[in-house]
């Protein structure tokens, strides 16, 4: 593969020096998808509070250039598809930066309904696809002919019967 995908900015920002170090010594058109860090979607739970971390955050991936894939973010099971919820996603989604490719990975059903992918589809923002436990395998195969953007981000997590 020429890309892989970071798990350890899911913990924390990475520092200046892993970014070059990432960025040096891989080959010139290998890339970096990177989690978001859960600081953001889990402990602020996408709300105006995380824009200050998200803001660093696009500010450092930014260092790895032209190998900087798409950034996922990973919401938390416990992000339920609340009125309140959705506004936050709304304006969060909103407040992402255009120049960077994001993917969003729901675990929670009810996020998959037509407003979520309208919102996905205004912001320029891939519906991660995933198979995993928290949708169930047709729900999330479903959603595929809803998708409108012009990348797509595909984790394999659970079976590996595909």
């Amino acid at each position: 593969f020429d890309t892989v995908e970071i798990d350890s900015t899911f913990y924390a920002i990475p520092a200046s020096s892993a970014i070059e170090n990432w960025y040096k010594k891989t080959p010139e058109n290998f890339t970096f998808s990177l989690k978001m860090p859960q600081e953001i979607t889990h402990t602020h739970a996408l709300r105006k509070s995380s824009f200050v971390v998200l803001d660093e955050f696009c500010e450092r991936i930014r260092e790895l250039k032209e190998k900087l894939g798409v950034v996922l973010i990973q919401l938390a099971p416990q992000f339920e598809s609340s009125k309140e919820n959705a506004l936050a996603l709304r304006v969060f989604l909103e407040r992402l930066p255009q120049e960077i490719p994001f993917a969003i990975e729901f675990r929670e059903r009810g996020w998959l309904v037509e407003w979520t992918f309208e919102e996905l589809e205004k912001n320029k923002v891939a519906l991660a696809l995933v198979e995993g436990n928290w949708i169930p395998r047709e729900m999330m195969f479903q959603t595929i002919e809803k998708i409108k953007t012009d990348f797509a981000y595909i984790r394999f997590m659970g079976e590996r019967d595909l």
